[in-house]
């Protein structure tokens, strides 16, 4: 008989124990304002405790991982009293319900004390199965009363000890953005501005997911989780940032120097193109000014640059056009003058003016044997774009146009007489043609169409040509 109580209490005990120490993992409370009973001769002042009493202690508990409550504005509009505590846990499906009044009593000011009753009433007993009764001073010590109460809510609903910790919100950099505050997805606060800064004391140990949602754009700028130990301290801030991307600044003139600069207020940062800014304060209006030879504002942007935003700049260098010369070699025996017009700094018309001494051979010596050459001469027009770089770049530049030329071949004193100038074996030829530019150097090449005696034979030779470029 004796080993088999042992057993039972050995079974029993334990059992008992871990029923009592293991938490719910959710739970539904209900936290009513305490009711104010205090006597008219003390009653001045004495309904500021009900938000005293009642907003620390709503704080701790509705951040609390597995605890609902219904919204803090809801709980301070109902009105209930010992009678009706039942309903207004079936009206709002609670587990428990913690209430109580409080009263303040004193014969002289001095003498005032804070009297509160406080009850936990449980929906699975259908009764109040905690009730403690407190004394606090009306200053400070009515925090210390407050720590006392939460250690019983938390005791007796959630079976947990009370050990506090501190989430310490502030340090926010975030202009003129506005985030939504959620702890462990509850409401807990609107930021604005650089000034927010917020104090909550929490139960240790737990997990705090942190959430700042932007009310502008609507994302989620930051999530975190913490589970801050027994007395810490974590700070908690956040800095709004986004990225600035400066692209290469496309027609810069070879001699000139350029300054780029970004301004805020009275922060002036230099930049440099090609390059992206990370991290870049958020949340204000920044003004770029692109300078050119120190005192030419050839550029200006305002713009907004947003929390989480990647902004690009587009820096453009206004081009007036203007005239351009090419003096090219075409196929190591031709000359040629291009006198381009740029209508802005990708597009140009020009005519084309071309020479090529050849030295007499032949019957054609024998001819004329005062002369040593012939003098072969071409006129043309040319229309082109830029498809890379452009008038004035300092780069690389690609370009590619269409040529229309026409040849007086040959041409000679002797011959401006001749029937055979006008009825050249070769007179004309058009086509595309690109080429590329470096600094004042060009490369390119032709591929032409050209009809040989009068269009009775065809050819499609291959051109190709070296140069200089001149802007002016």
């Amino acid at each position: 008989m004796y080993r088999i109580l042992t057993a039972l209490v050995l079974f029993v005990v334990p059992c008992l124990a871990s029923a009592q120490e293991s938490a719910p993992s959710n739970v539904s409370l209900l936290i009513l304002p305490l009711v104010n009973t205090t006597d008219v001769e003390n009653s001045a002042g004495s309904d500021n405790y009900r938000i005293l009493l009642f907003g620390p202690i709503y704080n701790f508990v509705n951040i609390i991982p597995g605890v609902t409550m219904p919204p803090r504005d809801k709980l301070l509009s109902m009105k209930t009293d010992n009678s009706n505590i039942p309903a207004a846990a079936a009206l709002n499906l609670s587990d428990f319900v913690i209430y109580g009044d409080y009263a303040l009593k004193g014969k002289t000011k001095k003498d005032i004390k804070i009297y509160i009753n406080l009850y936990i009433w449980s929906q699975k007993l259908g009764a109040v199965f905690f009730q403690k009764s407190f004394v606090s001073g009306t200053d400070f010590e009515v925090l210390d009363t407050i720590d006392l109460m939460l250690e019983e809510i938390i005791s007796q609903t959630l079976q947990k000890q009370l050990a506090v910790a501190t989430l310490q919100f502030g340090g926010f950099k975030i202009g003129f953005e506005k985030y939504e505050l959620l702890i462990n997805d509850k409401s807990i606060s609107e930021i604005a501005g650089s000034g927010f800064a917020l104090n909550l004391k929490v139960l240790a140990e737990q997990n705090y997911q942190i959430v700042l949602r932007n009310l502008n754009s609507g994302q989620v700028a930051f999530d975190q989780t913490f589970k801050p130990k027994k007395g810490e301290a974590i700070m908690i801030g956040y800095y709004a940032a986004g990225h600035i991307i400066v692209p290469e600044i496309p027609n810069k003139k070879a001699k000139s120097v350029y300054d780029l600069y970004l301004i805020h207020g009275s922060e002036t940062n230099m930049l440099e193109d090609k390059k992206t800014y990370s991290n870049m304060l958020a949340g204000r209006d920044y003004t770029f000014w692109l300078v050119e030879d120190k005192t030419n504002f050839a550029y200006t942007n305002t713009f907004t640059l947003n929390d989480k935003q990647t902004y690009k700049l587009e820096p453009k260098l206004k081009s007036t056009g203007g005239f351009g010369l090419r003096l090219t070699l075409n196929d190591g025996i031709m000359l040629n003058a291009h006198l381009d017009y740029f209508w802005n700094s990708w597009f140009y018309t020009g005519i084309q003016l071309g020479a090529s001494p050849l030295p007499l051979l032949g019957d054609w010596g024998t001819m004329f044997y005062d002369s040593k050459f012939i003098l072969s001469l071409s006129a043309g027009i040319d229309v082109g774009v830029y498809f890379l770089g452009g008038r004035g770049n300092e780069g690389l530049n690609l370009a590619g146009g269409l040529m229309a030329r026409y040849y007086l071949y040959p041409v000679a004193p002797q011959l401006l007489q001749s029937t055979s100038v006008l009825d050249p074996s070769r007179s004309f030829i058009c086509g595309p043609h690109i080429w590329a530019e470096y600094s004042i150097f060009l490369l390119g090449v032709g591929f032409y169409f050209a009809p040989l005696a009068n269009f009775e034979m065809y050819s499609f030779p291959l051109s190709i040509s070296l140069g200089l470029r001149f802007n002016f």
